[in-house]
């Protein structure tokens, strides 16, 4: 418990109070003291590895995807799995990869696979909403989120 307690320390000693707001804000259902607030390079610094995978043109919204899109997201999901049985990391976030589904960036079955490659010990998190259904049955974890106040959909 003194590691977690030295480790927690250190991340609040990097607290960004503002960027803790702004990031409180984006998940409404925790409580804002719950959310620390401290930027990547800071992370980066005390060894944290944050990579960014699977970009492409832009917004999609309301569009269909281009190639360089679909080969973007095919990439970054080649990257993602090798992060993931690398024997690297003890946490795996694949943040928005949910949205990318629904975008029909990636196919269900890849998300299903790529969980069913997940070594043990190591945590697989998919972020954003709509998860695929099959993922929902091989999940440790589902929380849910709900929407609180106006303008929240």
């Amino acid at each position: 418990m003194q590691e977690v307690d030295a480790i927690r320390a250190q991340l609040f000693a990097l607290q960004d109070k503002e960027y803790q707001v702004f990031y409180s804000r984006l998940m409404p259902t925790l409580p804002p003291e719950t959310v620390i607030g401290v930027r990547v390079p800071l992370l980066r610094r005390l060894g944290v590895v944050v990579e960014l995978y699977g970009t492409g043109k832009g917004c999609l919204i309301g569009k269909h995807p281009a190639q360089e899109d679909l080969d973007a997201a095919a990439d970054g999901l080649k990257k993602a799995q090798a992060a993931l049985q690398s024997g690297r990391y003890d946490l795996v976030i694949l943040d928005e990869i949910n949205v990318a589904w629904q975008l029909g960036l990636l196919q269900e079955t890849q998300l299903e696979q790529l969980a069913k490659l997940r070594p043990q010990p190591v945590e697989l998190v998919y972020t954003g909403r709509g998860c695929p259904p099959a993922l929902l049955q091989l999940a440790d974890l589902v929380p849910h989120q709900r929407a609180v106040g106006a303008g929240r959909d």
